[in-house]
């Protein structure tokens, strides 16, 4: 049996969220095809899907503001602007999930996730908050946030996918997606 060879090799044998999985020295992980419940899956893939949540909530509510920034010089197309660099370079963070590194750690996309949402404050403190006005500031910051959301965004369906047995990707799908979805009308 395909299960009992996969036991008896050299992998080692971990439990996640009651999910039995094999993890190669290599980092490849084999699973066991079961299917998992709903609750297990939310507990496999939450940093994913918070991650996904904080990520989108944060690009969304910026670029519904970009018309509010102040601009340091008056320039009119300042909100023009941001909606492009923010729209190229959130493809660029997506084109840079090609890199043949992949993100293999929960706690990595999770701690993507609250770097995205913290970001969230400053820019709502630099567009509300008065404090200085720099047309370079707001555009790199715009550059910087969208290409960390489009890598983040990635890579949290990347690592789903991943992460997820075969016999649930369906159930993960379906919670990435209403998490996505969650965000846009938070």
């Amino acid at each position: 049996d395909e299960g009992d060879r996969l036991a008896s090799s050299t992998s080692s044998l971990n439990s996640v969220s009651g999910a039995n999985r094999l993890a190669d020295m290599d980092g490849s992980v084999t699973y066991f095809d079961r299917d998992l419940t709903r609750k297990q899956v939310l507990v496999l893939l939450w940093p994913s899907i918070t991650a996904i949540y904080l990520s989108i909530l944060a690009t969304v509510t910026t670029t519904t503001l970009f018309a509010y920034v102040p601009s340091s010089n008056g320039w009119p197309f300042l909100a023009v602007a941001l909606t492009y660099v923010k729209n190229f370079s959130d493809f660029g963070g997506r084109v840079l999930t090609l890199i043949p590194y992949q993100v293999k750690s929960g706690w990595i996309i999770f701690a993507g996730g609250l770097l995205r949402g913290v970001l969230l404050p400053v820019f709502l403190l630099y567009t509300f908050g008065g404090i200085f006005e720099s047309d370079v500031f707001i555009l790199l910051f715009v550059l910087g946030a969208s290409v960390l959301s489009g890598y983040l965004n990635t890579s949290c369906y990347q690592w789903a996918a991943m992460t997820a047995p075969p016999s649930s990707k369906a159930k993960a799908a379906q919670m990435m997606n209403i998490s996505f979805q969650l965000s846009i009308y938070s």
